[in-house]
């Protein structure tokens, strides 16, 4: 009872059995100003009046249809907030059988009955937490939680989580607190900011990296699907899979090349990025180089500048190879193109035949670069290098960081120690994007990869990654790919990169 009359917002997992209790008790707490997300088995959900609960009452047993309670079934939006609320640490009450149903008959009744709360006492047990949570109070912060364990998913006018309001202050304790006790750190406030991105622009590095380190983890233990290096969303969008995007036209136009949604495959400013990509993977004339994906055939040229003995470049789409033979890309000296997805071609390359090797496709996912990375171990020569274009997730920079460093402890497992050298891009501006569908790029620093196979001289200098690229920033491994004092320049909705 005491939890019922002090949240806000609550959501309610009803089967069908106790329908009309849980239909009866939503409408005393609406009555009472709560917000209720209410799914209930056999009754169409209405709208949720909230984005976000602060407690979840389960009533009654296994419902008879599952699948209805998933997010795309009839009841998914109501039922999506109540596990989201779940999964953030929010206080959670079943009520089953049939004293279940009495005990919710008492609770309607004693609601009917009770003063509704003063919300200057639910503002007051709002700011006790904040201000435990902001100065790093970990005892005052675990006894407000243990009192009002509602505020783990309690949001204030901002829609920032007490977790957003530690990062804030770079606190510590109080950080690793709400994280044990499940706060979710992907939630994002009003400005489409997570906790992670407040502590980034608030210059907090510790806590910062904690909140990268710990999306990461959860994310290796759980398995979920990663979104893709130059496409930003999930990597079960039928629109992902190779075979439509080879199945479509592609078209080059002013420097860009397009698909058919205008969705750009490559655009011509990252010339200067893949520019250092070839500076740093050929130090030298007369090395062996592999591209995967040709798309405007920058970092080829840039590459070929360099004079290369081979220079094996592999391509998939049509379209494009039809490009690379209007330009005399297949009558090059010393270029092989290899015509096909590299899935099909790599494995025929020789072991050990490459002195370096480039990775840039598109409609892939990291699960599809860490695949290649399988045989790039394997197709390297002692004192090789490895990087690909390390566009992943740049709408927001704690999920980019979260795969930059996923990048590196998956190369250093493969025996690929790779350092990260930032690059002072610049602001890219508005005009860039002009007739372009998405957008696939926002900061204005860039994290070069770079990956190194040892060489088999033990005498060997491994210090050269820090030279061939004039006014950068290297952090070598293990030190963490990126700072919070790195420019980043203006933050844009998620709605530009076709997020919600």
């Amino acid at each position: 009872m005491g939890l019922l009359t002090r949240v806000n917002a609550l959501g309610i997992l009803a089967s069908a059995e106790f329908a009309q209790p849980a239909l009866r008790l939503k409408a005393v707490l609406e009555s009472r100003g709560c917000a209720v997300a209410a799914a209930v088995e056999a009754f169409p959900a209405e709208q949720p009046q909230t984005s976000h609960v602060q407690a979840v009452l389960v009533l009654g047993d296994a419902p008879g249809d599952p699948d209805a309670f998933k997010q795309d079934g009839e009841l998914g939006l109501a039922s999506s907030l109540a596990f989201a609320a779940i999964a953030a640490g929010a206080p959670v009450k079943a009520m089953n059988g049939k004293s279940g149903k009495e005990d919710v008959s008492s609770l309607i009744q004693d609601l009917k009955e009770l003063p509704i709360l003063d919300p200057h006492e639910a503002r007051q047990r709002w700011a006790q937490a904040e201000a435990a949570a902001a100065a790093d109070d970990e005892e005052g912060l675990e006894g407000a939680l243990e009192s009002w364990p509602e505020l783990m998913t309690h949001r204030d006018s901002s829609g920032s989580t007490l977790l957003h309001h530690a990062a804030s202050m770079g606190a510590d304790r109080a950080t690793s607190l709400l994280l044990e006790r499940g706060a979710d750190a992907d939630l994002r406030n009003k400005e489409q900011a997570t906790a992670g991105d407040i502590a980034f622009r608030a210059g907090k590095q510790t806590v910062f990296e904690s909140l990268v380190m710990h999306r990461l983890r959860r994310e290796q233990q759980a398995e979920v699907p990663e979104p893709p290096q130059k496409r930003q969303k999930g990597a079960d969008r039928q629109d992902l899979a190779p075979d439509h995007y080879l199945n479509q036209q592609l078209r080059y136009e002013e420097g860009r090349l397009l698909d058919a949604d205008s969705k750009a495959v490559m655009m011509g400013w990252e010339a200067p990025l893949m520019k250092h990509h070839a500076e740093l993977l050929l130090p030298e004339q007369q090395l062996r180089i592999c591209n995967v994906g040709f798309g405007l055939g920058l970092v080829d040229g840039y590459l070929a500048e360099r004079e290369p003995s081979e220079h094996h470049i592999i391509e998939a789409h049509r379209d494009v190879l039809a490009e690379m033979r209007r330009r005399g890309w297949h009558k090059r000296k010393g270029v092989v193109v290899h015509e096909g997805r590299w899935q099909d071609i790599v494995t025929q390359l020789p072991g050990g035949s490459l002195d370096a090797i480039f990775f840039d496709t598109w409609s892939e996912t990291y699960e599809d670069l860490r695949q290649f990375q399988d045989e790039v171990t394997r197709l390297l020569a002692p004192g090789g290098r490895f990087s690909f274009f390390n566009g992943m997730a740049p709408y927001s920079i704690t999920e980019h960081a979260t795969f930059c460093r996923l990048a590196q402890e998956d190369l250093v497992a493969m025996g690929l120690p790779c350092d990260i050298c930032k690059i002072e891009l610049g602001e890219l501006g508005n005009e860039t994007w002009q007739g372009v569908k998405e957008r696939y790029w926002q900061f204005d620093s860039y994290y070069l990869p770079l990956a190194r196979k040892p060489p088999q001289s033990s005498q060997a200098k491994d210090s050269d990654c820090l030279e061939g690229v004039k006014g950068s920033q290297w952090r070598c491994w293990p030190e963490f790919p990126v700072r919070v004092l790195d420019r980043l320049g203006p933050t844009l909705p998620r709605a530009a990169f076709g997020l919600d």
